[in-house]
């Protein structure tokens, strides 16, 4: 099923200001491209005038790796799903 375009703006404008998204935000996108999620990590972020970080497989191989990328890439918003934290 398709998302209609003007839902999709107002879902990505309001999520704009519930997360208070500035343009010198660095945001992590966990979820697949492929996943519903990545439409609001993805377009919240750039509707913001923010960068959006394509995270990799080794990024999330540990927490204290994931840790280490926040910081060294000076990411701001991190989504992270509940299992990520359960399963490592």
């Amino acid at each position: 099923m398709a998302i209609p375009s003007a839902a999709l703006c107002h879902v990505i404008t309001a999520l704009v200001d519930v997360y208070e998204l500035r343009p010198d935000d660095r945001v992590l996108q966990f979820a697949p491209a492929t996943a519903d999620v990545s439409l609001e990590e993805i377009f919240t972020t750039l509707a913001a005038g923010a960068t959006v970080v394509v995270r990799d497989d080794d990024m999330i191989s540990s927490p204290a790796r994931l840790l280490a990328c926040v910081a060294e890439l000076g990411l701001t918003v991190l989504s992270l799903p509940t299992a990520f934290s359960s399963q490592r």
